[in-house]
């Protein structure tokens, strides 16, 4: 039975709420202890090492990225995070790794760095990053502070010049 804060009535909860509040949540982060639990032999074992790039040899995920399972949590994790943590190198929270080498089945610790999400987006190929990199708009009008609208809560960037003469073909056009 639970009793109401504000009228102090009593109700009796349905079983599906108590297995609700009984159930652990969802989602906690895999910390590096849990990755450290790994064992290093059995981790090392599919990786296929090679002068440049160190070939996860296991299971991946549809990205290419490889993954292995964390026993302390019963659940897969990245190869690469794993890597990182038994070459001893600490990932602060919040940070992501970056494969320098731009392959992602590659578990060498030298060609991973620790960087933010935007960092690593931007180091992406993905349309934001690319975006990110344009210097000059679709006509040719280069994106300086002065030249470039961010707007507010949406970002993106347009161009000022675009923009304005857009605007001016539709006055002329509604006149």
């Amino acid at each position: 039975m639970r009793r109401c804060s504000i009228c102090k009535r009593e109700w009796r909860t349905t079983r599906y709420q108590q297995e609700k509040e009984a159930r652990p949540p969802a989602y906690t982060p895999v910390t590096t202890a849990d990755l450290l639990s790994v064992n290093p032999r059995s981790f090392w074992a599919r990786v296929e090492k090679t002068n440049d790039c160190w070939e996860w040899a296991g299971q991946r995920t549809k990205g290419g990225y490889g993954v292995f399972k964390v026993p302390s949590r019963q659940t897969n994790t990245s190869a690469h995070r794993i890597a990182w943590a038994l070459s001893g190198r600490p990932l602060d929270p919040g940070a992501e790794l970056d494969h320098v080498c731009r392959n992602r089945g590659c578990v060498n610790p030298l060609h991973l760095e620790a960087v933010t999400p935007r960092e690593n987006t931007l180091r992406s190929i993905g349309p934001s990053a690319i975006n990110a990199r344009k210097t000059h708009c679709k006509w040719g009008h280069e994106f300086t502070p002065e030249n470039t609208y961010t707007p507010p809560g949406r970002g993106g960037r347009y161009c000022r010049a675009c923009r304005s003469e857009r605007d001016q073909r539709r006055k002329s056009n509604a006149a």
